[in-house]
Formats: C-alpha cells, structure tokens, sequence
C-alpha cells in the first residue's frame, strides 16, 4: 500500500522522465513507429490544409479605383506595333533585343523620365544555351559579347520621401522568346509606368528594370537582374557583374569611362513584381511563380494579392497552379510528380479523386522547393531580403499541348482575350499591384514566410508541415540516445524495478541508492575518438567527390569514381579500427580488475560497446542536426533526404545475425539503395537517370554554386550511407574474430 500511495505522488516531472526511459529501453520499436507516423502525416497533408487569406490589411485589395482604362490600352497597342516596327527594321548588325531597348529609350526620353542603362561584364556561367530564334544576331557576335545591357526607368513620388521604392521588372531577349512577347512587354511597361508616373496617389518612387535575359542559365533574365541588384546595393562592387556602366550612344552600348555615371536608385526595396509575357499580347491566365534559390519563398500575402488582382483584373484562371503543365512552379513541368498511380491510390483509401489531386500539387509543389532553381527573376530579389513574385502571363493552351516556362510559346490567335483587351487586363493588373504596394508603411511581417501551397486558395504552414520532419529526425534521435546510454546490451534493463520500470524519485534512499550502482555497474563505454574519426573521414570523402563534381560537372564517371574510392577509403579505415578494437578487447578479457570497480562487495565491469554502435551514434547524430537545421532553409530538401536515409541508417548494424551476411548488407547500402534513389528522383523528375548526376553538377556550377542539392548530396547523404555500410561492416569476422562484437 506505501508503494501503490507513493507511485500515485509522482509529480509529472517523475512520470514524464519514466515514459522517457521506457522510450529509450524500447527504441527499436519506438524509432520504427515514430518513423511511420511520419510517413502518415505526410500522406494527410491536404487533409490538414487550410484557406489562404490577405493577412495585412493596408493592400487595400478591391479597395481603389484604377486608372489604367482603354485608352491607355489602345496607346499599349501603338507602341506594341511601334516596337515591333524598329526591330525589323534595325540594321542587320544589331540584335533585336539591342534594337528594342534603343526604341525604348527614345521613348522614356519622349515622355520626359528618368531612365538609366547598366553594362554589367559577362562570365562563362552567363552564356545562354543558345536558340535558333536569335533574329540577326551571329554566332561570332556571339562569341565577341562582353557585356549585357539592363535599361530601367524611374517614376518619382511628388509627396514621397524617397525612402522605400517598389520594382516592376519585364525581361526581354530571353532564349526562345518571340519579338511578340518582347515587344508586348516593353509597351505594357512603358504605358503603365506613364500612368503611374501622373497618379496622384503615388508615395513611393517605382523602378522598371528591362533585365537582358539573353545571358545566363535559365530563361528568365536571372544573371542579369543579379547584376542589376548587385550595382543597385553595391555600387562599383567589382567588374564580374554589375561594376561596369554605359551610356547609351549611337544604338550600342559602350563602357562608361566615368565610375560616376548615374545609376537611379529609388529607396529601399520592398516589393518586386517580374512580369513576363511568353505569348505577346494575350491575357488568360496569370500563372504565379514563387519558388527562389534553394526554396527561398516571398511573403505569402505577396502571393495571394496577385492571385486576387489578377481575377480582379478579369482573368479567367490565376495562381500557383493556374497552368497546370508547369504544376505552379514555372520550370516547364519539370516539377511535375510522376507516380500518378501512387497518388490515385493513396486518394482511393483516404479521401478520393480531389483527396489525391491535392496530393499530388502538394508533392509537386515541394518537388520544386527542393530542386532549388529559380523559376523566375524574382529569385533574385529574394537574394536580397526583396519580396517579389513573377507573374506570367499567357493565353488558353493550345489542345496539342505545347510545353510554358522555360520554352516560350506562341498562343492560339483564334483562342482568348487578345491584343487591346489584352493590354487593357494587363495594365488594370500590373497598375493595381505597384498601387497595393504604395499603401504598405512598412516591410511586410504579417502573414507566413514558410508555407506549402496545396491549391491555389489553400495552403500548410510550418505549423502543419513540419511534423513529419520532426517525427522522421526523432526516431533517428531516440536511437542514437539508447546506443550512446544504455548501448547494445539489455543488461540495463535487469536493473530496473519488478514492475519493469525504474523506481520513483520519492522512494526511500536505499532503494535509490542501489539503483545508481546497479546502473554504474553496467553503464556503457564508447570508443569516441574512433568514431569521430571515420565520420570525418567520410564527409572529407563527400567533399571530395563534391570537388570533383563542380570541377568537372560533365563527367558522371569522375564522380562516381571520386565518391567509391572515398567510400572504400572509409570502409578500410572502418576494418582496420573494427580488427584493433577486436585484438584490444582479447588482450583485456583476463583482467577484470582494469576496468572495474567495487560495488556493494561485488567488481562489476563498464561495458565496452562494439565500435560499430559508437558510430552509429555518431552517423545518427549528424544526420539530424545537419537536416535539423535544413528544416528552416529548404525543408522539401531536408525531408526528402531524411526520407530514405533515416530507415537506411537505423537498419543498419553490426550483428552477425540475418538472412544476409554483413558484407553483402554494405554492399546493398553502398550500390543497390543509391541506384534505387536515383531512379525513384529520375522518375518524378522526368529526367534521364544515366545523366541525373551530370546534369546536377552542371545546373550546380550553373547557377554560381548557390543551389544546395549537390553539396546536400555528397556532403550529407552520400556520407551517411558510407557510415551505414561500415556500420555494416561490423558483423564480419576475419581470421575467425567477430570484427564488431561486444566485449
């Protein structure tokens, strides 16, 4: 009866610390269910989503009136022809886009406002692909380029103070894109920037950057609104990027010989909106683009008040996922999720056909957070601590299906809103959303900075999302804890109460005191150094191949090569540390008295733990502080590698028990799990797998190393399944000793 009273006296502190050790005592099963629970909450994202809303109020959205009306829109359309005209009739020597942005800036001087030109310096990363649809432009022209012209123009607030301004961006010359689209999107500009410039209501200075996007990786003017922010907040900087100046003269540019030429500057950055319309002057869908470096995403109001203008506006269909053959992430489709079968089952069980339809936007959408490319120039912004979105524009799709984004295409003249109606929707858009910037005092901070978008109207937060990151980390946590506490043995557990837990704090002081030495007695031992040693050996390892893969990107082989003989590095090492701690551990098994103690008038011994154990703490160890922290930067990346990794890693041990030797369960971590992620990230990619990792160590120099995947892949995951083998590694036996056996 004492002891029923005392155990019902626990204080909470008690009972929370018991439950805790029952967790550790039984990790195997409580690892193995925390990792499920994860995997089923993923699975229930749309089930947890919830409405998308206009968080701060001082938008105003549906709130003004616009200024922007058809007379304006029948002036766009003039200057669309006009534009159109002096590209075809430039002299055969000068590039169409060269040509447009002479056009443009006789204009800008016509309406009397302040315009500026930047010659930023090229390097070998800012060579485009190449296209056929170059105009006149030669491939030694080409070849002779040394720098890219950015044009922007700037409307000054009467009553502002100049201290906050807002950027409306309309890259021209990308690869592929038409003199249409081009054409149409300099008149948009230069019309809207005219009716903003007379507003009344105007009370920060607006900037409209034309970014040369015929250079760089991607097809959105990226490299050279990069330079363009470079020299906006590092004036003269350096000359790789944006150090070099030019005035106009004689239709070319020209480095400035002065390093005082103006460039205009309009306050503190706030909000970006990137325009881009792919198909010239139609205007059915407003498709939303959102997804920055390495994930990096805008304030989410910024994402639902163009969603909301743009329906305002009288688009039929805006948001994330407006266009659906880019799947709201505007590369082209290519974060498109394949599996479609796998997702229209999961709908089946769980919530049918709308139930998998979500799922399915909802990977995809993480999908592209994860792959860490820009899919606009708005990524550049957001370099910056800028909020911005890129809107592109387009008309209804064609029945053939022609691919968006990347690969600019022509619409269907017979189909949708066209020419003046077009401009007339456009300009309404593009006036409204410089307008609901005007009215923000300050930086946005309502709303959600991490978020996952499940439709256009519905969305997870990092309150939803984040889950079943943690429970995946946790179930790696809770194991590494009982190997570094209670290790491999289940002596511990012998110690403990006849009721199978350990005894309340509250219990006499005998009774505690003859715990503690039980648990003395009995307490593990780990070789740290040891482990310490083989997991830096093989993240050095992972440098490496990470090395080899940014010095030669083209080259899968290199790679490969580069990356099995760092493993077979750490391999060795890892037999090599197994065989010595072997030979030491018989060498002690004749003196008990090394390492023991007296305890209650009996010698009881410190457990010495196999090595293999003491690594596995350590390889758990890093994997969730290394994607712990990813969680906060990228967390579609860090799930999607916590994913395989963390079942991958908690399999593995150095038993010699098992269906299958250890040399074979290493063999299997090292080759056959690899080439089945590859595959199984290929396949929702949609790209080819023979050329998977070439393609990523190219987009990885590509982009000026600035995307995470690759140094992700060889810096953290490939070495966490280099440890896992060598954990492995430990249930072999060599010259009849059991390498990783417990002493």
């Amino acid at each position: 009866q004492i002891r029923r009273r005392e155990r019902e006296a626990m204080r909470p502190r008690d009972v929370i610390v018991a439950g805790l050790r029952r967790v550790i005592r039984y990790h195997v099963a409580a690892s193995t269910a925390l990792y499920l629970l994860g995997v089923l909450a993923a699975a229930l994202y749309p089930a947890l989503a919830r409405r998308t809303f206009i968080d701060e109020n001082a938008f105003l959205v549906a709130q003004t009136t616009v200024g922007f009306d058809r007379r304006d829109a029948r002036d766009a359309l003039e200057h669309y022809r006009a534009a159109i005209d002096a590209a075809r009739t430039s002299p055969g020597d000068v590039h169409r886009s060269d040509a447009l942005r002479g056009w443009l800036e006789d204009e800008l001087d016509a309406l009397g406002m302040e315009r500026y030109r930047q010659a930023f310096a090229l390097d070998r990363h800012s060579w485009t692909r190449g296209d056929d649809d170059w105009g006149r432009r030669s491939d030694a022209s080409i070849d002779n380029a040394t720098h890219g012209v950015n044009v922007h123009a700037v409307a000054r607030a009467a009553r502002g103070n100049g201290r906050e301004g807002i950027v409306l961006a309309t890259p021209i010359g990308a690869p592929g894109a038409t003199l249409e689209a081009d054409a149409a999107a300099l008149a948009l500009g230069l019309v809207v920037m005219r009716t903003i410039a007379a507003a009344p209501w105007l009370a920060k200075d607006v900037a409209w950057l034309v970014a040369d996007a015929r250079w760089g990786p991607g097809d959105h003017g990226i490299a050279a609104t990069d330079a363009w922010l470079r020299e906006y907040h590092a004036p003269g900087l350096s000359a790789h990027g944006a150090g070099h100046r030019a005035r106009r003269s004689g239709g070319g540019a020209h480095p400035s010989p002065s390093s005082f030429e103006p460039f205009g500057r309009v306050g503190a950055l706030q909000q970006a909106y990137v325009v881009e319309l792919p198909e010239g002057a139609v205007a059915d869908v407003a498709s939303i683009n959102v997804v920055g470096f390495n994930g990096a995403l805008p304030n989410q109001d910024l994402v639902n008040v163009p969603v909301q203008l743009a329906k305002l506006a009288g688009f039929p269909r805006a948001g994330i996922f407006a266009d659906s053959s880019t799947a709201g992430t505007g590369d082209g489709g290519r974060g498109r999720v394949g599996g479609g079968d796998v997702f229209d089952a999961l709908g089946a069980v769980v919530g049918g056909a709308p139930f998998a339809a979500d799922l399915r936007r909802v990977a995809g959408f993480a999908l592209a957070l994860a792959r860490g490319t820009p899919a606009g120039s708005h990524a550049s912004f957001k370099s910056y601590a800028v909020d911005a979105v890129t809107v592109r524009m387009s008309g209804e799709r064609v029945p053939t299906g022609v691919p968006t984004g990347g690969a600019h295409r022509r619409g269907d003249p017979g189909r949708g809103v066209s020419g003046e109606d077009a401009f007339l929707r456009l300009g309404t858009f593009a006036e409204s959303a410089v307008r609901c910037s005007n009215n923000l005092l300050e930086t946005l901070h309502h709303s959600m900075f991490y978020y996952l978008m499940v439709d256009d109207d519905r969305f997870l937060s990092i309150a939803e999302y984040v889950a079943p990151q943690g429970l995946m980390l946790a179930s790696s946590l809770v194991t590494a804890i009982a190997l570094a506490v209670i290790g491999t043995s289940t002596a511990r557990e012998e110690t403990s109460t006849s009721t199978g837990g350990y005894a309340p704090v509250s219990l006499a002081e005998k009774r505690r005191g003859k715990e503690e030495r039980g648990k003395a007695a009995t307490a593990p031992t780990h070789d740290w150094s040891s482990a310490l040693a083989l997991a830096l050996l093989a993240h050095v390892a992972g440098w490496c191949a990470l090395l080899v893969a940014s010095t030669w990107p083209a080259s899968t082989a290199a790679q490969l090569a580069a990356a099995y003989a760092g493993a077979l590095a750490t391999a060795a090492a890892a037999l090599a540390t197994w065989s010595k701690s072997a030979g030491d551990g018989d060498e002690g098994d004749g003196d008990e008295g090394d390492d023991g103690d007296t305890v209650d008038g009996r010698v009881g011994r410190a457990r010495r733990e196999p090595p293999w154990a003491t690594l596995k703490v350590v390889a758990l160890s890093v994997q969730v502080a290394s994607l712990g922290a990813l969680t906060f930067f990228n967390f579609a990346l860090a799930v999607a590698v916590a994913a395989p990794l963390a079942p991958l890693q908690l399999a593995a041990h150095g038993g010699v028990g098992g269906a299958i030797p250890p040399w074979a369960r290493a063999a299997l971590t090292l080759v056959a799990a690899p080439v089945l992620l590859v595959a199984m990230s290929c396949a929702a990619l949609g790209t080819e797998a023979s050329t998977a990792l070439g393609d990523a160590a190219a987009a990885h120099v590509a982009w000026g190393r600035r995307v995470h995947v690759l140094p992700l892949a060889w810096c953290v995951a490939w070495p966490g399944l280099v440890l896992a083998a060598c954990v492995h590694l430990g249930g072999v036996h060599l010259g009849g000793v059991h390498l990783g056996g417990v002493h």
